[in-house]
C-alpha cells in the first residue's frame, strides 16, 4: 500500500518557481518527511513546461526519486464512471 500525499501540478510549478505560499510550505514539509507520491501525468505536466536542459534534468531527478502511484488507466476510468451505480 502506498502512503503519501499527491501534490498537484500547479503547486509543483509554484514550488519550483520558489513562490512562497501555504501550499508550497506544505509541499516542502511533505518532501522533508518523504511522504509525497506522484502520478506519471503530473511528472509529464511539470517537465513539459521546463525550457532549459539543466533545470529539466535537475527537476526530473528530484521527481524520479519520489514514489510513483501507478494504476491501470482503463480499469480506473471504468471504476470512476461506475461510482453512481
Amino acid at each position: 500500500m502506498i502512503n503519501g500525499t499527491i501534490i498537484g501540478t500547479s503547486v509543483w510549478i509554484d514550488y519550483f518557481n520558489t513562490t512562497i505560499s501555504d501550499k508550497t510550505n506544505t509541499a516542502d514539509k511533505l518532501l522533508e518527511n518523504k511522504s509525497v507520491i506522484i502520478l506519471p501525468v503530473i511528472l509529464q505536466e511539470i517537465l513539459q513546461g521546463i525550457r532549459d536542459r539543466k533545470t529539466f534534468d535537475s527537476i526530473k531527478g528530484l521527481l524520479l526519486s519520489l514514489e510513483f502511484f501507478q494504476f491501470n488507466e482503463i480499469e480506473t476510468a471504468i471504476n470512476a464512471a461506475s461510482l453512481d451505480f
